[in-house]
């Protein structure tokens, strides 16, 4: 009798920038647990004198994540984003040339204040690197970019911002990181139209994990925004909704494996199942101890350019004192439910990830860690004006 062998799943290798943040962390943890990933390059910055693999471990510490043996596959290369071919050296870049069949591009500089000249080499200079390596001669790749949901245009018939690539209408923004991130959705949408292989993740609110809550803290708007509030007593009246979706979850939908083996996709990543309005947020801290008054913005907005350094909006008074700041904080709150995500809702069905309610299990598990970490105080404390 003729012996059936199994059939071999073919080991796909694979570079990612931007490994050792928030995102990144958790889908190098998703990567390494993947029967067809093969061995995971790293671009990482690192600091004089420390071991390469630092960086990750230190990054796995941050964010409470067990190693699980994911650092012993790990190649770590020293490069930069904003530089000229990553800034990787020779060996290092022939490497990613003739190694490497997927690139996650996770990396970005986040500023929401700087303007696009200072933040198009790391957010768009460095896409188009990727697509020279992706596009090399002699190993097809796929290019998997990480983007934002704010850099969205093209809209149905019935007004909703769809999972498709972005067209030559420019994205009607005066925000740099929003230009920068539709200016490199641009140059994909070229590359695809070319015969290349390139998907687009737009993230919208990346939550905390689903079962721990470790979550973004001191660079993230809407947790410095949350902080601020708590520390002057005072909170303004937004009309957004939110969308938490948890990084592990982002993650898992990010790994799935149809994203190693071909492209074309774009998928608008929002969690759906349930969204909660800014005023239940701060309902939930008044319920939970906290003492804070909403006000209309534009009176909220008059008392915040008096603000001491130690609140935690003093290094974003120049987009929350212009004139139209109203129209800018958590922008994409206003429009979340003309997001379409049939793409993420048949990767979610798929491949069976867990995205959870918000209200209010899951909001409650990311204050408790953020008052673990000290963040936000345990109890309510004098304001810091």
């Amino acid at each position: 009798m003729k012996s059936i062998r199994p059939a071999v799943t073919r080991k796909r290798n694979v570079f990612v920038t931007g490994g050792t943040g928030f995102v990144g962390v958790h889908l190098v943890k998703e990567l390494a647990a993947r029967a067809d990933v093969g061995k995971i390059y790293l671009l990482y910055r690192g600091r004089d004198g420390q071991p390469p693999i630092t960086s990750m471990t230190t990054a796995q510490e941050r964010y409470c994540l067990a190693d699980d043996g994911a650092t012993e596959r790990l190649r770590m290369m020293h490069g930069d984003i904003a530089a000229a071919r990553l800034g990787l050296c020779d060996a290092d870049y022939d490497a990613v040339v003739g190694d490497v069949d997927v690139i996650y591009h996770v990396a970005a500089r986040v500023n929401h204040v700087l303007p696009y000249r200072v933040l198009k080499p790391a957010n768009v200079d460095s896409a188009a690197e990727l697509m020279k390596i992706a596009a090399a001669a002699g190993r097809p790749k796929v290019l998997n970019f990480v983007s934002t949901m704010g850099a969205a245009t093209r809209r149905s018939p019935a007004d909703q911002y769809t999972e498709t690539f972005p067209g030559d209408t420019p994205l009607d923004s005066d925000m740099g990181y929003l230009q920068s991130k539709w200016a490199a959705e641009r140059l994909l949408s070229k590359f695809v139209a070319a015969g290349f292989a390139a998907n687009i993740f737009r993230l919208g609110y990346v939550a905390g994990h689903r079962r721990t809550g470790v979550s973004l803290s001191a660079d993230n708007q809407l947790m410095l925004l949350i902080k601020s509030c708590i520390q002057s007593g005072y909170a303004p009246v937004l009309p957004r909704l939110i969308n938490l979706t948890p990084v592990d979850a982002v993650a898992e939908l990010m790994a799935a494996g149809e994203f190693r083996k071909r492209g074309g996709e774009v998928v608008n990543v929002v969690n759906t199942t349930e969204y909660i309005t800014w005023e239940e947020i701060i309902d939930r801290l008044n319920d939970t101890g906290y003492s804070i008054e909403m006000l209309d913005f534009k009176y909220w907005q008059t008392m915040l350019r008096d603000i001491s350094p130690g609140n935690a909006l003093y290094k974003f008074l120049p987009l929350y004192s212009r004139p139209d700041a109203d129209e800018k904080v958590l922008r994409f709150g206003k429009d979340i439910e003309d997001v379409r995500t049939e793409n993420m809702s048949r990767i979610v069905r798929k491949y069976g990830i867990e995205l959870p309610k918000v209200k209010y299990d899951l909001l409650d598990r990311y204050f408790d860690y953020l008052r673990r970490i000290e963040f936000i105080p345990g109890s309510p404390v004098g304001a810091v004006r």
